[in-house]
């Protein structure tokens, strides 16, 4: 099987839809540059499940499972991202040990994150699973959140407005600035203590 000819460059303009929930997995996106949004339908509302950055995988876990997608995935930003078919990505992963390995270590940090989010999902009033988030959005070095507040709503669970009350109340406080589809983090240590 060939390497270099299984593989595209997928380049996508804000809400492009690149999978659907149910649809059975063709291929696996490495994501190199952007913010795709995982997302599934409940009860007519969509349920934001995570933001995928640079470096992130889209459709392994299905993939490797072979099952159909339990989500659906749309590009917030202009997106790069490699294209790897199925098949290609199973035969790599069955022939070069040290690339599997890669994988396990991603999956594993992939599990960790998805537990820390159950955790700041379950645990805390609104407030501090807000600065939780805001926290953990910036930790790639930028201060700046580019995310609608509807967005950030979704990842948490919460109403917009809900959502608008809490920013507006750490922007009263110094701790953030609120502009157009992004939040400016002023106060990480005032942020953390919160979120403690």
């Amino acid at each position: 099987m060939e390497w270099a000819g299984s593989r595209g460059v997928l380049r996508a303009e804000p809400g492009r839809l690149l999978l659907s929930e149910g649809e059975p997995v063709e291929c696996v996106y490495l994501i190199q540059e952007g913010e795709v949004e995982v997302y599934r339908r409940r009860g007519g509302h969509r349920v934001v499940i995570q933001i995928l950055r640079a470096g992130d995988l889209l459709g392994l876990d299905p993939h490797l499972c072979r099952a159909p997608l339990p989500f659906s995935a749309r590009t917030l930003s202009p997106v790069t991202a490699v294209r790897l078919r199925g098949e290609v990505l199973t035969w790599l992963l069955e022939t070069r040990p040290s690339l599997s390995r890669r994988f396990l270590v991603y999956l594993a940090s992939y599990v960790e994150r998805m537990q820390q989010r159950v955790e700041e999902l379950a645990s805390g009033d609104l407030k501090v699973r807000t600065a939780t988030l805001l926290l953990n959005e910036t930790d790639t070095g930028s201060d700046t959140v580019r995310l609608p507040q509807l967005t950030l709503a979704e990842l948490l669970g919460a109403s917009r407005s809900s959502v608008n009350r809490v920013l507006k109340d750490l922007e009263a406080r110094g701790m953030l600035r609120i502009r157009y589809r992004r939040i400016e983090v002023l106060d990480r240590a005032g942020m953390r203590a919160l979120a403690a």
